[in-house]
């Protein structure tokens, strides 16, 4: 049963990621925390009638697999993956490279965690934050017809429209699968305990979690 708990919407116009694309030379490094922040930033790129030869000398980050995918499919090879698909992740990266005196770009959503942002401030550096897209809850919206034995949740904005929408009702008595810590940690903020969490914090990992969960001895 797939039920849409949100939307993404880029964010136009976007003059302040326009701005950005023009001065691309200045970033010693890009951060992709996400594939949506990618598609915004390469369709702002195009619109300049600029391409990836624009990135050439400036080292991008991607938060996780498909991140790195979505980037290699348009002709960006990432110079870094993090090992563990979180913003934690990507803050133990940086700490392998220079920071200080170092401006980095961050395109993202509207609404996310300011740990890396913070990171980088504290050693020195500089980040610029561009919001490019925004999740909001889905404007057509699905009955829930039965009891789902598996509620699958791969973000914290899935998590809270889910049961703007539903209702805390909807997760009774149901085994809840999360897509990493952060997820679960909202889980909890809102009463309720995750029985699956991912260890590899993407898609593939979640549903290896969750195969693992109801098939123990394989």
């Amino acid at each position: 049963m797939h039920l849409p708990s949100i939307e993404i919407s880029a964010i136009t116009p976007n003059n302040k990621l326009l701005k950005a694309i023009d001065m691309l030379e200045s970033y010693y490094c890009i951060i992709f925390t996400s594939v949506n922040s990618v598609s915004a930033f390469f369709d702002a790129l195009y619109k300049k009638g600029k391409d990836t030869r624009s990135l050439h000398g400036i080292k991008v980050i991607p938060i996780g697999d498909a991140t790195a995918s979505f980037l290699t499919a348009r002709g960006v090879v990432p110079d870094h993956l993090p090992k563990q698909f979180t913003s934690e992740g990507i803050i133990d990266v940086l700490k392998g490279l220079a920071v200080r005196n170092k401006k980095y770009l961050l395109p993202r959503a509207k609404e996310a965690r300011d740990i890396i942002v913070e990171f980088i401030t504290l050693q020195g550096g500089t980040c610029d934050v561009i919001p490019v897209y925004k999740t909001c809850l889905p404007k057509k919206i699905r009955r829930l017809e039965e009891k789902p034995d598996i509620v699958t949740f791969t973000s914290s904005s899935t998590v809270t429209n889910f049961i703007k929408l539903y209702g805390k009702g909807a997760l009774k008595d149901a085994n809840i699968a999360s897509i990493g810590p952060v997820t679960t940690k909202t889980l909890s903020a809102h009463g309720f305990q995750a029985s699956i969490e991912a260890k590899r914090y993407d898609i593939p990992g979640l549903v290896e979690a969750i195969v693992k969960y109801c098939k123990p001895d394989s």
